[in-house]
């Protein structure tokens, strides 16, 4: 139906505050982007992700997926930001979004805003980590939440 909020559930894969890799959906719609991180990957996360950080063909660095044993398509963050905006974009259509994840909307808003791409971008955000523990403690300020994520 015209007019009603779109779900689009994203995951981030991220180290020492970087994204590495962002993932989402939406219906038969999928977005996947490595993204280059500024620092260092934690060796924990590294294994636990089974993603790595490495010099690339390109001769440059590249995130490296340790369980296919291969590079990704790997994009500087703001350029990453500015891709992952643009299908959100699409996808919207004049319709607003809203996005659902699991303990990862502070970390997605975080690295947008150091690339200053974030701003004034009307998005919903819907953190389940956060609806989980308001569930779980009666404390469900959902509007306070949605203000604070997306600065409306």
């Amino acid at each position: 139906m015209a007019g009603e909020a779109r779900l689009v559930y994203y995951d981030l894969e991220w180290s020492n505050s970087d994204i590495i890799q962002i993932g989402a959906a939406s219906g038969e719609e999928e977005f996947s982007q490595a993204v280059r991180p500024g620092g260092k990957m934690d060796p924990f996360v590294r294994k636990k992700i089974k993603l790595d950080v490495r010099d690339g063909p390109t001769g440059k660095r590249q995130v490296f997926d340790m369980s296919r044993r291969m590079f990704l398509p790997t994009a500087d963050p703001r350029q990453g930001f500015e891709d992952f905006l643009s299908w959100l974009e699409e996808l919207g259509a004049g319709r607003e979004l809203v996005l659902v994840s699991h303990g990862n909307a502070d970390i997605l808003v975080l690295d947008m805003t150091k690339e200053f791409i974030f701003n004034g971008f009307g998005v919903s955000a819907a953190d389940t980590a956060f609806w989980v523990s308001a569930a779980a403690t009666g404390d469900a300020d959902c509007e306070s939440t949605s203000s604070y994520l997306t600065g409306y």
